[in-house]
């Protein structure tokens, strides 16, 4: 990719980046709602993806993100991401049920309520007293059964998980817990596919229920603190800490090459996940003797998770900045004025101008760096 693709992939994140990380995933909801309203929704998807992540913490902004992302994909006749969306939506009702109490606009609770029975069964709407009354209007197919396995595992969901049978496990326990929602086995199961898929608010809710029935593996707690630590329960986090004398995660096997580990942080950037490629940077700026593409990469990958501070560290490991690096001279610009270090970055904004595209986002700071005395 070259340096002009890059840096207009990567400023399209500006102007939802604020003075803080806590702004980023705000300004991402607003800009979701605008591309939500202009019809652009495959924009509007990804936009409430990586909002409802960074809003965990607050249930009515963190549903409002899942309404939205659930019509959006609805609209994009993305089936699967709109029932995912749906079912995240039920978690958050019965935990910490906001629906009710949303400020929607209008006719946007009308369009979700004709939405959710089409994906949604009616025995997963019953889960959430507030949306109860649509079960009886739910479409939605029933789960494909799951291949009959031998006679002496037929009824363990844990065994459909471990032949394999994803899907299959998933459905027997959830049809387990709709009549038993304290089932150890099944929870289990629920909890580990949450894992696999991210879903940080579903591993918390499944192995809190497991906790109550039976003391949770090494590897179980480890999950689950990683679930309190991503879904901003810090405090609960601390505590299970020191209940449970977790240990840092150390490597059994050969560290995989920073090369790889590059891939993988612009991959988990790509797909929306901030927090995971933000530490994946972090650890990457320490790695000592990096080739200057793959350290420049790394600061741009820090800039684009809005650690500022140390984005601009890991540039100023690479004075001076080059011509031809007039994209990571902006970036550095940028980190120096969201730091406060005005002078530096006038000097920087100098520079890199007459090389960049004149976007939007380029124009906006260049507008505050140039204010500032």
């Amino acid at each position: 990719m070259t340096a002009r693709n890059l840096f207009v992939v990567a400023t399209l994140m500006l102007a939802a980046a604020g003075a803080r990380a806590d702004d980023f995933y705000a300004a991402r909801m607003q800009r979701g709602i605008t591309n939500y309203q202009r019809g652009n929704y495959a924009q509007a998807a990804s936009d409430f993806r990586i909002a409802a992540f960074g809003l965990l913490d607050s249930p009515a902004d963190y549903e409002t993100a899942l309404i939205y992302g659930a019509l959006a994909n609805w609209k994009l006749d993305r089936k699967g991401e709109a029932t995912q969306a749906a079912e995240k939506i039920v978690t958050v009702e019965r935990v910490a049920p906001v629906y009710a109490k949303l400020s929607l606009p209008a006719g946007l609770r009308e369009e979700l309520e004709s939405v959710l029975p089409k994906v949604l069964r009616p025995e997963q709407l019953r889960r959430a007293p507030s949306l109860a009354p649509l079960a009886s209007r739910s479409t939605a197919a029933p789960p494909p059964p799951a291949p009959q396995p031998p006679a002496t595992t037929r009824s363990s969901p844990m065994s459909l998980l471990q032949s394999g049978d994803e899907a299959g496990a998933r459905a027997l326990a959830e049809q387990i817990i709709a009549d038993d929602y304290a089932n150890a086995v099944a929870q289990t199961v629920l909890g580990i596919l949450a894992g696999r898929r991210g879903d940080w608010a579903g591993v918390v809710e499944h192995y809190s229920v497991v906790r109550t029935r039976r003391r949770l593996t090494g590897d179980e707690n480890n999950t689950f603190y990683m679930g309190l630590i991503r879904t901003g329960r810090t405090a609960d986090a601390a505590g299970l800490e020191k209940i449970s004398g977790l240990q840092p995660f150390v490597a059994k096997a050969t560290s995989p090459t920073p090369a790889a580990l590059l891939a993988e942080a612009e991959r988990t950037l790509r797909e929306g996940r901030i927090v995971p490629a933000r530490d994946a940077y972090r650890r990457l700026a320490a790695t000592p003797n990096l080739p200057r593409e793959a350290a420049l990469a790394i600061a741009r990958g820090l800039f684009q998770t809005a650690a500022y501070r140390e984005s601009s560290a890991q540039y100023q490991k690479l004075y001076p900045l080059h011509s031809g690096e007039e994209v990571d001279m902006f970036y550095e610009a940028v980190n120096r004025y969201e730091l406060g270090d005005y002078a530096i970055a006038r000097k920087l904004l100098a520079r890199a101008l007459p090389a960049l595209p004149r976007t939007r986002d380029v124009e906006l700071y260049r507008g505050r760096i140039e204010r500032t005395q």
